[in-house]
């Protein structure tokens, strides 16, 4: 099984994300790495290039909310594109369609419950949002179900709550599960 593993660089406020440490740690054969920019165009750009080049069995990506407490499964993505901070390139989205006239949500396509038991077996807490926002993470997940191609995305927490190591482990879990299911 092919898998992609999608981060994201530092945006905002933020001098660091935890997704693009969390690549940088992984070294995993079958096991592709891309890290986009936060930015609507080139995030797009970016995920369709990834998605072309590496054929993938499975896309799992990670992206940073300061909002979480722990790793955070999104169990839907929303083909809405409204924020209220701008990107990196300073574009702000209101009420803009991912895919035009594409289905309102897509759902994981990722049995996220049986993960979890798993996990917490391991000692990897973890939570499940219905809510990924509206930014560029939510669009690359909407762009990545609606690809065709099992995805499944989770937000991590900033740094200082939980270790890039620490969210490293439990990706590399994450990544033993999907081979094994």
């Amino acid at each position: 099984m092919k898998i992609l593993l999608v981060g994201f660089k530092p945006f905002a406020t933020h001098s660091t994300n935890p997704s693009e440490a969390v690549l940088q740690m992984l070294d995993l054969p079958d096991v592709a790495k891309v890290v986009l920019d936060v930015s609507y165009a080139k995030a797009k750009e970016g995920i369709l290039k990834a998605i072309k080049e590496e054929k993938p069995d499975f896309i799992l990506g990670l992206g940073l909310s300061p909002f979480r407490d722990d790793p955070t499964f999104e169990q839907y993505a929303y083909n809405v594109m409204d924020s209220t901070q701008p990107d990196e390139d300073g574009v702000k989205m209101e009420k803009k369609e991912v895919i035009e006239g594409g289905t309102a949500s897509l759902i994981a396509s990722f049995d996220i419950a049986a993960a979890r038991q798993y996990l917490s077996t391991l000692g990897h807490e973890t939570s499940v949002s219905i809510d990924p926002g509206r930014f560029v993470l939510n669009e690359v997940y909407y762009l990545c179900l609606a690809s065709g191609i099992k995805s499944l995305f989770l937000h991590l927490p900033e740094e200082r709550k939980v270790s890039a190591r620490e969210s490293s482990e439990t990706v590399l879990e994450i990544i033993r599960y999907l081979r094994e299911s």
